[in-house]
């Protein structure tokens, strides 16, 4: 295991109601291949601050870098109506969403509207936001 996968697993059973811990746990998992166990965080996150926006976006990418397509869109509509100040075009650009890119629902959500805006001379903001790991 990674040396980050080791320090979230340490976090966690330090803070084991910590949602963010478990959200980092979650990510570090997944990418070192224990996908279940990561899943398992990730619905441990959701279940510890289920109106966190910043929590179900989190657990969003966790779903999508699983390959768990549904789940994650569904987490990432629950977490940009929770986030008043959420900037709409970072999920477009975010590399851990990449694997949503060509869903439909996400398409309509992020890309669709992104598009848009570029069409129309609006330009993003150039501090598009990034996740809080």
């Amino acid at each position: 295991m990674r040396q980050r996968a080791l320090d979230a697993v340490a976090q966690v059973e330090k803070h084991p109601d910590d949602a963010l811990a478990r959200e980092f746990l979650a990510a570090e998992l997944i990418q070192v291949g224990e996908v279940e166990q990561g899943l398992r965080q990730a619905k441990l996150a959701e279940n510890l601050a289920p109106d966190d926006g910043r929590t179900l976006y989190n657990v969003a990418c966790a779903y999508a870098q699983a390959g768990e397509m549904e789940k994650a869109v569904e987490m990432l509509k629950r977490a940009t109506a929770l986030l008043e100040d959420f900037i709409r075009d970072w999920p477009a650009r975010d590399p851990d969403l990449a694997a949503l890119r060509d869903h439909p629902e996400f398409r309509r959500m992020f890309i669709e509207p992104e598009k848009r805006r570029t069409e129309s001379g609006k330009s993003p903001p150039s501090d598009a936001g990034s996740r809080e790991r």
